[in-house]
């Protein structure tokens, strides 16, 4: 074994799952440094009886290759949520803490509960919101996620958490509840992003907030060489969340190369694209509201008449029925309102009781779409494979 080329074992290493890892890093040390590289790769912290020992892994000095082999780490919060002694969960994140100051992560996510007993910011120990305050600012850390998070905190404290220059990839899902501003932001020295993907997700339920008056414009702006793949999830809470909407569709438009909408069940507001200049990809996931054809008919006809940058269009439906004539008219519409070079990706998704009348109305509308020079293939699922939940899907590539 000692005498196989180190690329040869590093090869095999990145094939095996974890069981296997661990029995490879008994052969000999230098499969056991390259199996613990691998081992530790990902660090999930969701476990408090599990702190200490890690800490300990971590402290060792004949393991010190498996603190700089993390790569990724999570941190779920769900354990200050449950039942139990305060002081509990406060040694708990202080181990939390320690061990967060031993490592260098490209990739951290903090994640809390959604639902139920929230947990906040002001739970938090001292000493692990400094470490992970700290660790955030450093170089290494590329990709972010606060996911269920409650801060309580002006939006002017809350941006530290992501004005590091040498962040890529940024993720903010159901933590906006409790942000407030006090002030228009003119007294603050604006944060500049240089992101690469962004993904906001303002919970409908649980993240109304009507605090943030303040122009997000004077806190954050995206420096002049970004080009963006920006997510958004669309819903009342979006459009309620101070100038959220007109940050994106007016101010920041033209940074936007990629664009993915998701269409909430609740959305009383279109997404404007006539500013979005130097749009490359754009989908609209609908599969989440019944009214997603005609939103998306909306969407679309805010585009720019200059569609040369546009080359993607994903539209993307769940419908219990959908008419012969309602096809005819949506066809019809896309040939007059896409530029002939763009390619569209239509994929639906019907209820799993379809009935013989809605697929003769899909194979008419996949005719229609064939004498139209299009690229299309139907497959109907009758949901009797395995994790198949939604079985009659179809996806159109098409070029008007």
């Amino acid at each position: 074994m000692e005498y196989l080329p180190i690329e040869l074992v590093e090869s095999t290493l990145d094939n095996v799952d974890v069981k296997d890892l661990k029995a490879c890093s008994l052969v000999t040390h230098t499969w056991r440094t390259l199996s613990q590289a691998r081992l530790f790769r990902t660090i999930t912290l969701s476990k408090p009886p599990n702190f200490e020992s890690l800490l300990e892994v971590l402290e060792d000095k004949r393991s010190n290759q498996i603190a700089s082999s993390v790569r990724h780490l999570e941190i779920d919060f769900g354990f200050l949520a449950q039942g139990g002694m305060r002081s509990d969960f406060t040694e708990a994140a202080e181990l939390a803490g320690h061990i967060v100051a031993r490592i260098q992560p490209r990739s951290v996510v903090l994640r809390g509960p959604r639902s139920g007993r929230r947990v906040t910011y002001r739970m938090l120990p001292f000493h692990f919101k400094h470490t992970v305050t700290h660790l955030l600012s450093m170089p290494c850390v590329e990709d972010l996620e606060l996911d269920g998070l409650v801060f309580e905190l002006p939006f002017e404290q809350f941006k530290t958490y992501f004005s590091s220059p040498h962040l890529r990839r940024l993720r903010l899902q159901h933590s906006f509840s409790e942000l407030w501003s006090n002030d228009n932001g003119e007294n603050y020295r604006p944060t500049t992003l240089q992101l690469e993907s962004l993904d906001i997700h303002v919970d409908d339920n649980l993240d109304v907030n009507n605090n943030i008056t303040s122009d997000l414009s004077q806190w954050l702006r995206f420096g002049p060489s970004t080009r963006l793949a920006l997510r958004l999830w669309l819903n009342t809470a979006f459009w309620a969340y101070g100038n959220l909407g007109e940050f994106f569709t007016v101010h920041n438009a033209t940074f936007i190369e990629s664009l993915e909408l998701t269409i909430g069940f609740r959305n009383n507001r279109v997404y404007d694209l006539s500013n979005h200049t130097n749009l490359h990809s754009l989908t609209i996931d609908g599969s989440n509201s019944p009214a997603s054809l005609k939103y998306a008919i909306a969407v679309l006809s805010t585009l720019p008449p200059n569609q040369s940058s546009l080359r993607t269009v994903t539209l993307k439906f769940c419908f219990y029925t959908i008419h012969r004539k309602q096809w005819s008219d949506f066809i019809a519409f896309l040939a007059e309102t896409l530029d002939p070079k763009v390619r569209l990706h239509l994929d639906v998704t019907t209820n799993l009781r379809a009935k013989t009348k809605e697929e003769e109305d899909s194979m008419f509308a996949m005719s229609v779409l064939a004498g139209r020079g299009v690229e299309a293939k139907l497959s109907v699922n009758d949901g009797t494979e395995d994790g198949i939940k939604r079985p009659f899907p179809f996806y159109l590539y098409s070029r008007f």
